[in-house]
């Protein structure tokens, strides 16, 4: 584990850092774990931090490795002997997400860009794609950018707001091509008047 991760950040503290950049390379020179010419030519190195869009993440499925990693520490198994583990993602559709997330967030950050001058922090988005009739998970992603921010923000506890009434109309459709005991359609009039309801 990385020692007081905020007070040796680089990108806040470089100076930090690099004393235990030293500190590091010292111990390992004291304990032969490098000759004293590659210590001095570390030493020596300037501080190097891998820039956001250098780091890699081939499979663009860090939140869905995750989530695999965590079902699989919460069973009971032996710690020895070799697994195999099969998942469910669809790594074409994992890379369309990512795309579409992408894609869609530059489309925001220029709605807000006034908004990011003044200091608010940056629209986050997520997104999962199921199987409808297994619930396998095929794509998931849980944030604009992994590196930055591990939180999923699938399982954020926020209100769904209007994001269901598609899905409650759609329903509700449904019985005028299915039939039904009452037929619903964009054209109807519904009651919506307060009503108590008693059990």
């Amino acid at each position: 584990m990385v020692q007081r991760p905020s007070y040796f950040n680089p990108n806040r503290n470089p100076e930090h850092a690099k004393e235990r950049r030293d500190v590091v390379l010292r111990l390992m020179r004291d304990n032969k774990y490098v000759t004293p010419d590659d210590y001095r030519k570390a030493i020596d190195a300037p501080l190097n931090v891998v820039k956001q869009a250098e780091r890699n993440d081939p499979l663009g499925a860090s939140w869905f490795l995750d989530l695999v990693g965590d079902e699989l520490q919460s069973m009971d198994q032996p710690e020895d002997g070799a697994k195999s583990v099969y998942t469910t993602i669809d790594l074409n559709l994992q890379r369309a997400a990512g795309e579409a997330i992408n894609t869609g967030m530059n489309d925001v950050d220029k709605l807000l860009a006034s908004r990011y001058a003044k200091g608010d922090s940056r629209a986050e988005a997520a997104l999962i794609a199921l199987d409808p009739y297994t619930g396998e998970i095929k794509a998931l992603i849980g944030g604009r950018d992994y590196a930055r921010s591990q939180l999923n923000r699938i399982f954020a506890k926020r209100p769904p707001g209007s994001v269901f009434k598609p899905f409650v109309y759609a329903a509700a459709m449904n019985t005028g091509v299915e039939g039904g005991d009452r037929i619903l359609t964009p054209a109807s009039i519904v009651d919506d008047a307060p009503t108590t309801f008693r059990f």
